[in-house]
């Protein structure tokens, strides 16, 4: 093999194989989390709605000037709340503290509340998939 032979492959390496893998690698990783997700999410989001933000969540990979990205959330309004909480309950106190307050319903019914505790689906979906996430990178360079 000469040395314009090892530059081809190491390029073709570079520029096609790993970017392939990293981006299948990525995928793989997100249908996971969006699978195990949908089912730590609450069905009833407060609202009287249900699984909205459960059917809501989903998953993109870009790769754009060299950088991967994967995400995995949800576009629904309400989504944000259920995962971080409101009011007294909300993650790192940053919810309102003016309680309790009251809203009404979508079918008109009064509540009061002092916030609502956060359900993480998100966050615990990454962490109880952390060694599938690793182990989904591990073989791209070994071809497994």
């Amino acid at each position: 093999m000469t040395n314009d032979s090892i530059t081809v492959n190491i390029d073709n390496l570079i520029e096609n194989i790993l970017p392939e893998r990293i981006i299948q690698a990525l995928d793989d990783v997100c249908i996971t989390l969006v699978q195990e997700a949908q089912e730590k999410c609450p069905i009833g989001d407060g609202s009287g709605e249900r699984g909205h933000i459960r059917e809501s969540i989903d998953h993109t990979v870009t790769y754009e000037n060299g950088v991967f990205t994967g995400r995995v959330g949800s576009n629904n309004e309400i989504a944000i709340y259920v995962h971080e909480g409101t009011g007294l309950y909300a993650i790192e106190g940053n919810g309102r503290k003016e309680v309790p307050w009251t809203y009404q319903d979508r079918k008109g019914k009064w509540h009061s509340t002092k916030g609502m505790h956060p359900k993480q689906f998100l966050r615990e979906a990454i962490e109880e998939n952390r060694d599938f996430i690793l182990e989904n990178f591990e073989g791209i360079l070994t071809n497994d």
